[in-house]
């Protein structure tokens, strides 16, 4: 598998994307979850570290009605 040339090109181009639909400016010690499989993007830190995690959850209906 070949590395991408620039590795922050994801094929898509922006003009056609459009401007996001929201922003969130998180503060020390929030969290933010979103799903993650819709499009976002993340600012490059210029100052500090960012710290992130990634996991996976989901919901299912019971089998029984309560």
């Amino acid at each position: 598998m070949a590395l991408k040339a620039d590795p922050f090109d994801y094929g898509i181009e922006p003009e056609r994307v459009g401007p996001p639909l929201d922003t969130v400016l998180p503060g020390k010690g929030d969290l933010v979850m979103f799903e993650a499989g819709r499009m976002h993007g993340v600012r490059e830190v210029r100052a500090g570290c960012r710290t992130s995690a990634a996991a996976s959850s989901g919901f299912a209906r019971s089998p029984t009605r309560c």
